[in-house]
């Protein structure tokens, strides 16, 4: 729901960082190997009229689960967020400033008097984030979920509110195998407006006045809609262990947690056109 998705990605009872990794995928609709393997260098926070996530991979391996580099506006409450998280919040967690390739989540320190805990810089896989959303799933007292579905929140959401589905899939998926499609282009303005569609907005915290630059609910001029807190069946941390399990093979951890050397530069995603009179960075093609 709305509550839950706010409460996940602004609640102060969670680590900063499980806040900015819930809302990298319920507010940027990136797959779970799409976030670990997600670095600063793939974001473009002051792009025109959107942000921009490049998201060119899955985990370290070059290609996202499709094969197909997609181009995601970043929503205006996850702009704030991001903003907030490499200006102050990456370096109060993990000690020092961020660079360009550092991950955007990287697994943070072990926490004072906690027993094992993964080791800190490492990309997060899928058995981490399961882990940690469960954890703050309990910490907010809300029912249990599957991180995949922060992916599908957003997504049922945005169409709630009026997006276009056939035009938000371009940030989302990857475009459907039909002729047309392939002759259709997108202008990136018009992505933008249907990712920007949906309406949310910040719990804004104590310390934080209203009327201040954090309080995004006014320039968005959204309100939260009637929700419901049950779920249609409750099943258990158990059955969801169960469910999203998928063993690779034997060198996993170490395939997965190895860091990707040099720069990247991903080629522009198909029936994709920024508008050129746009201040817009455009990587190499």
């Amino acid at each position: 729901t709305r509550e839950e998705l706010v409460s996940l990605v602004s609640a102060m009872s969670i680590p900063e960082n499980e806040r900015v990794a819930n809302a990298i995928l319920g507010l940027g609709a990136l797959r779970v190997g799409e976030l670990g393997g997600l670095r600063f260098r793939n974001l473009s926070l002051e792009m025109l009229p959107l942000g921009r996530i490049v998201v060119a991979r899955s985990y370290n391996k070059r290609g996202t689960k499709t094969k197909v580099v997609r181009w995601m506006p970043i929503h205006p409450v996850l702009g704030e967020i991001l903003r907030e998280w490499q200006a102050r919040g990456f370096e109060a967690t993990m000690g020092r400033a961020p660079t360009p390739d550092d991950l955007v989540v990287p697994t943070p320190p072990k926490p004072k008097g906690k027993g094992r805990f993964s080791a800190p810089w490492r990309m997060r896989d899928k058995n981490y984030t399961r882990k940690a959303f469960l954890r703050d799933l309990k910490a907010l007292e809300i029912d249990v979920r599957r991180v995949h579905d922060l992916r599908r929140t957003f997504i049922s959401l945005a169409r709630e509110d009026g997006a276009d589905k056939d035009i938000l899939r371009r940030g989302t998926h990857q475009p459907p195998r039909d002729v047309m499609e392939l002759y259709t282009t997108v202008e990136w303005r018009k992505l933008c407006a249907e990712v920007a569609k949906l309406q949310i907005s910040l719990a804004i915290s104590p310390e934080k006045a209203p009327g201040t630059a954090q309080n995004v609910t006014g320039s968005l001029g959204a309100v939260l809609g009637a929700v419901r807190n049950e779920t249609p069946r409750s099943r258990g941390v158990e059955w969801w262990r169960r469910r999203e399990s998928n063993p690779g093979p034997k060198d996993f951890p170490r395939r997965v947690l190895r860091a990707y050397p040099g720069e990247v530069h991903e080629r522009q995603p198909p029936g994709l056109q920024p508008l050129t009179s746009s201040p817009l960075r455009l990587d190499p093609v």
